[in-house]
């Protein structure tokens, strides 16, 4: 198989659209009860969809925390909140970490949800590469 066509089974199989784009992300691990007792952590948003958020930091968390996270998104009149799963870690320089978060079901209020799926395919209308 040769690699143009390994690229285009990858795009396939993902379920929404990928934004890349740079802004600031806060985040807490959440504990067993739904709380996050920490203060929050900073990271960079690297990319971005409807179903989850890749970030770079150099905080401590796991894949399988549950975290949440607000995004400061300056095109969106409001910061949007979400919680969601840690499902891969990828050293980089420096120390710093990607970390990818898959949203979780209930992890979005509807109106937020609606503002990100705005913000994202406005961004691939205008400029689709």
């Amino acid at each position: 198989m040769s690699d143009q066509n390994k690229s285009l089974e990858i795009i396939e199989k993902r379920r929404f659209l990928r934004l890349n784009d740079y802004f600031k992300v806060t985040f807490q691990p959440m504990d067993e009860y739904g709380s996050a007792p920490n203060r929050p952590e900073v990271g960079w948003s690297k990319n971005l969809s409807l179903g989850g958020i890749a970030f770079m930091t150099d905080s401590g968390v796991e894949i399988g925390d549950t975290i949440r996270a607000t995004m400061l998104i300056p095109e969106i009149d409001r910061p949007i909140e979400v919680v969601g799963e840690v499902v891969r870690l990828q050293p980089r320089e420096k120390g710093r970490r990607e970390v990818a978060v898959k949203f979780l079901p209930f992890g979005m209020d509807e109106d937020q949800r609606s503002k990100l799926e705005l913000f994202i395919y406005d961004h691939f209308l205008t400029d689709p590469f």
